[in-house]
């Protein structure tokens, strides 16, 4: 699965008003882009969450590894 996101020098930060368009559109729909990259960050946490616990017990086997057998 891959992402892109976008190089933040061409990205305007100029405030432009938006003919046809309420303040409260405004807002929810950079929201709802706060929440889908949230959502993104997250997927991408867990993902590397998930590579790091394979790498630690040895390819992702679902036998357990030594160290923690030796603990029972």
């Amino acid at each position: 699965m891959a992402y892109s996101f976008s190089n933040s020098e061409n990205v305007s930060t100029r405030q432009l008003r938006a003919s046809g368009i309420d303040q409260e559109a405004i807002y929810r729909i950079r929201n709802q882009g706060r929440i889908e990259r949230a959502k993104i960050i997250r997927q991408c946490f867990a993902t590397l969450k998930r590579f790091a616990t394979a790498a630690y017990c040895g390819g992702g086997s679902h036998e357990p590894s030594n160290h923690r057998r030796a603990s029972i």
